[in-house]
């Protein structure tokens, strides 16, 4: 049961970052203001995620 969960886990990261490549274009730069919006906007990491990939259709 664990393991899946791992499984499932180590997926999600991997879209995510995926996701943020394929998004933003660029790397570092990205990934902090990325962040950085996440923890400004205090919502749920799935729902950040969610409104990510919405403004970017």
């Amino acid at each position: 049961m664990g393991r899946m969960n791992w499984l499932y886990v180590t997926i999600g990261i991997l879209l995510f970052i995926v996701a943020i490549y394929f998004i933003d274009g660029g790397w570092a730069q990205n990934l902090g203001s990325v962040y950085k919006n996440y923890k400004d906007s205090k919502l749920p990491l799935s729902v950040f995620i969610r409104l990510l990939l919405k403004r970017h259709e």
